[in-house]
């Protein structure tokens, strides 16, 4: 891996957390709702699956431990983690599908952590709240990015020997 690829990872990383903290709303005992999973679906239009790894899942990690979410904090890493994987992974061969690929990383997302919430308070319940307040952060994100990588594909074609 590049040094640069580690540096914008790390800077990537800390804007997930800072996003996901910053838009934090509190939703009862199964968490919060943040817009961390559209920095994530964003990032993985760009960056590398491995890379995504690490940045769906360590900034989602930091935000879970600074906001008292300790519980999920573990649970952040794999969730979203796997969700920049797959949606980086899967990009990569057909960039032309990229908001269904979000749809279906969100809703990744969105079951692993109903799965969570259902072994922990042992309700189904409890499982569909978290089903549908997480895929509902979910589709928020997918919507911000659709509106969002355009403008950022647009400034990178603007300025394609910037750094070169």
């Amino acid at each position: 891996m590049k040094i640069k690829d580690i540096s914008l990872g790390a800077i990537m990383i800390a804007l997930v957390a800072m996003v996901s903290i910053f838009v934090a709303v509190p939703a009862g005992n199964i968490g919060y709702i943040n817009l961390g999973d559209c920095v994530i679906l964003l990032s993985a239009y760009f960056l590398s699956p491995s890379l995504m790894f690490m940045i769906g899942g360590l900034g989602s990690l930091i935000a879970d431990l600074a906001l008292g979410y300790t519980q999920y904090a573990a649970v952040s890493f794999v969730v979203k983690g796997l969700e920049g994987f797959l949606v980086a992974r899967l990009v990569k061969k057909n960039q032309k599908s990229y908001l269904y690929l979000c749809l279906l990383g969100v809703g990744l997302m969105a079951v692993g952590y109903a799965c969570v919430d259902l072994f922990m308070f042992q309700s189904w319940g409890i499982f569909l709240d978290s089903l549908l307040l997480n895929y509902a952060q979910g589709i928020t994100a997918v919507v911000c990015a659709a509106f969002i990588l355009p403008l950022i594909k647009n400034r990178l074609s603007r300025n394609e020997d910037v750094g070169q």
